[in-house]
């Protein structure tokens, strides 16, 4: 991972605290599983850690320019939780909680990360409020993509 960035860091009693990361650009070269995939560029991300005495919360919203589809629809992704995602703990784990994936047509996707191996896609075409379709699936299922 590549670019500027500020990370800004309070803590509020012996239980709370919260960080926070801004971006203006990043580039990243992912490797997935062993292999490495096209670069991917993020801007404006806005990154919001609230680590408390019960389970963390994050908040996330950043614009995620993709190589692998560059030139398509899907170029541009906007990325923002809807309501805050919980960092269930202490073991590492995937964030649960909905995130809003936005393309520049105006579709969007809900991703309900339901528990540890769930997740629930819906589609919303017009970003109008009214879910197309829906596809239950796994983490591992859609990793494999």
């Amino acid at each position: 991972m590549s670019g500027r960035a500020v990370l800004d860091g309070q803590r509020f009693d012996a239980l709370n605290a919260v960080i926070r990361f801004d971006s203006a650009a990043l580039a990243i070269d992912p490797v997935v599983s062993g292999a490495t995939r096209p670069r991917q560029s993020i801007e404006t991300l806005a990154l919001r850690l609230v680590d408390g005495s019960a389970d963390d919360t994050v908040e996330i919203d950043f614009d995620l320019a993709d190589a692998r589809f560059a030139g398509g629809d899907l170029a541009w992704l906007r990325v923002r939780s809807h309501g805050v995602l919980t960092l269930p703990g202490p073991t590492a784990a995937y964030p649960l909680g909905i995130l809003l994936v936005s393309a520049p047509d105006d579709s969007a996707v809900y991703a309900n990360a339901i528990d540890a191996t769930r997740i629930r896609l819906e589609l919303d075409r017009y970003l109008d409020g009214l879910i197309d379709a829906t596809l239950s699936t796994s983490w591992s299922a859609l990793r494999a993509l």
